[in-house]
């Protein structure tokens, strides 16, 4: 029998996509101080826990050699092809410019450092979730040999919790595995729960007393921006996460572009982050010479026209099935 894909599920990972591209596009412009992007951090951050709730959701217990081999072939092997081509860009533009993208002075040492640090070249530094998924599903069939899924959660929010605490971020980003981890396991456990009375009262209440006192943790470093307890804010993120799965889970399926995103999320949230920040060096450094909400305007067509044109051209080739 045919896989059926549910398209509540597309729709809100094309919603989610949107959303990042719109805050990466913000941020490479130099736009994080407008209200816009507070607000709408503050309203549809944990837009990343998602996707991870999402595979929690989609879970199928799998033999250990056979799961690193199918996830190898899916996530590590685009993850090495595109950090080879973000990083023979960063190194011709650091010969010609003598820096890096940021602004830092350019030298190989300094751009491999960042890339084991950061687990994705500063070109493309969307590319960390490859090499974070891959872990946390590798790491959840190894750690159930021995806990149960709550357990495992449970381990989760605290290395998560310890790693924030001692600032681990700034020398790694590997805490961003134990955040995968916990919403991972949460989608296991809530996979159907999610959607009964109980569950979406006591995320209501968790959202709203969020509001109150807010709280925001960047995935990507597994860091808190905004507030003083940890593991409150990764209550904030699934009660977000029960909600928006509700809202949409009657949704009639129609034609969208929003599905047809969420369907093509990986192949958007491989190689948008490096068709931005390209563009952005292009812009600024051509005769345009524009900041601000052109700058933003420019970005966002650029990616969105280099992604039809790749997606087109990977089609063509053959290849689409590589992302």
């Amino acid at each position: 029998m045919p896989k059926v894909r549910r398209f509540d599920i597309d729709f809100i990972a094309g919603l989610c996509i949107l959303h990042m591209m719109w805050v990466h596009a913000m941020q490479l412009s130099g736009l994080t101080a407008h209200a816009s992007y507070q607000i709408m951090t503050a309203i549809a951050g944990g837009y990343m826990a998602w996707f991870f709730f999402k595979s929690g959701m989609l879970y199928k217990k799998t033999p250990l050699k056979p799961l690193i081999k199918k996830l190898s072939l899916k996530v590590l092997l685009p993850y090495a092809v595109l950090c080879i081509v973000a990083l023979m860009f960063e190194i011709c533009y650091g010969l010609y410019s003598h820096q890096l993208i940021d602004g830092v002075p350019f030298s190989l040492s300094r751009l491999f450092l960042r890339l084991l640090a950061h687990t994705a070249p500063p070109l493309n530094l969307a590319l960390w979730f490859l090499p974070c998924f891959f872990l946390v599903q590798v790491l959840f069939p190894v750690l159930q040999k021995k806990f149960s899924v709550f357990v495992i959660a449970l381990i989760a929010i605290v290395f998560g919790a310890l790693f924030d605490f001692f600032h681990f971020y700034r020398e790694c980003f590997g805490g961003n595995v134990f955040f995968g981890l916990f919403f991972y396991c949460c989608g296991i456990i809530f996979k159907e729960k999610q959607y009964e009375t109980k569950w979406l009262i006591s995320a209501a209440i968790v959202v709203v007393l969020g509001i109150f006192f807010p709280h925001y943790i960047s995935a990507a470093t597994n860091s808190m921006h905004t507030g003083f307890f940890y593991p409150f804010g990764m209550l904030v993120f699934l009660g977000k996460i029960f909600l928006v799965d509700r809202l949409f889970k009657s949704i009639p399926e129609h034609k969208s572009i929003i599905a047809f995103i969420g369907k093509n999320a990986l192949f958007c949230f491989s190689l948008h982050y490096f068709f931005m920040a390209l563009w952005k060096i292009i812009i600024i450094e051509s005769c345009l010479k524009i900041a601000g909400w052109n700058l933003f305007i420019g970005i966002c067509v650029s990616c969105t026209l280099s992604l039809i044109v790749t997606n087109f051209f990977m089609v063509r080739l053959k290849i689409r099935n590589f992302l």
